[in-house]
């Protein structure tokens, strides 16, 4: 579940277990549906200060690989000469 800041300053979201959310003006942050329900969380809500942008799975959950529920896109970077490579380098 994702919510967006729509205020004009940076706000602290108190989350259950006491975990905290930092959230820039406008940004958008990931929370549990367990955290939509927490009072704090929908008194901001209610105020104007979040809203929902979207339930359900993000689309971070769905880019991970199915099998292993990793990243496909972790460890990957550009190589730029550096590092191991599976070409041959010429003399």
């Amino acid at each position: 579940m994702e919510i967006c800041n729509k205020t004009k300053r940076p706000l602290k979201i108190r989350l259950p277990l006491g975990k905290l959310l930092r959230l820039a003006p406008g940004k958008v942050g990931q929370i549990t549906p367990k955290a939509a329900d927490f009072p704090p969380i929908k008194k901001m809500i209610e105020d104007g200060q979040l809203s929902i942008v979207s339930k359900g799975k993000t689309k971070s959950a769905s880019a991970k690989h199915p099998s292993t529920g990793l990243d496909e896109n972790v460890g990957l970077r550009d190589n730029n000469g550096q590092g191991r490579t599976n070409e041959k380098l010429a003399p």
